[in-house]
């Protein structure tokens, strides 16, 4: 880490000790942001996300967090609403995020679906299509009909 990111991270986290640490060497890395829901929700604020992630270890031997994700809307075409908040919602998208380094990836399920369809032309880079999952993380739940079946 050079020394101009030691200073813009002191400043960030206002601890001067980052600045003035003999620990921290040119490859290190700082890891902020580590809770999984709110990692998720800063790369993808649109996402409703469930509220119960689950862990698996994939066939790999790493851990990974798996999360559903729902597109929700209120004004979608011919349908009735929800308590007045909503009158669509799909679980339309899978995140799997590896529990050591965070990369997170989303997975679509449901290509067909307009509004992860829409999101997926905004964001090109950001959804891969769920034939795109690793095997070895297919096989840490079972896959049935393109969704990943979670342990409840």
């Amino acid at each position: 880490m050079s020394w101009w990111h030691r200073l813009l991270f002191a400043i960030r986290f206002a601890d001067i000790n980052l600045l003035l640490s003999s620990d921290i060497q040119p490859d290190s890395q700082l890891l902020w942001r580590r809770n999984i829901t709110e990692r998720v929700q800063e790369i993808a604020p649109f996402l409703q996300l469930d509220s119960d992630p689950y862990i698996a270890v994939g066939d790999d031997g790493k851990l990974y967090w798996y999360l559903d994700a729902y597109v929700m809307d209120g004004r979608f075409p011919y349908s009735e609403p929800f308590r007045n908040q909503f009158n669509y919602i799909r679980n339309s998208v899978k995140i799997i995020v590896d529990a050591y380094t965070g990369q997170t990836t989303f997975y679509v399920v449901d290509e067909e679906e307009p509004i992860t369809a829409t999101y997926r032309r905004i964001f090109p880079s950001l959804f891969k299509p769920i034939s795109e999952l690793p095997v070895f993380l297919a096989g840490a739940h079972p896959v049935s009909d393109g969704f990943i079946l979670g342990a409840g």
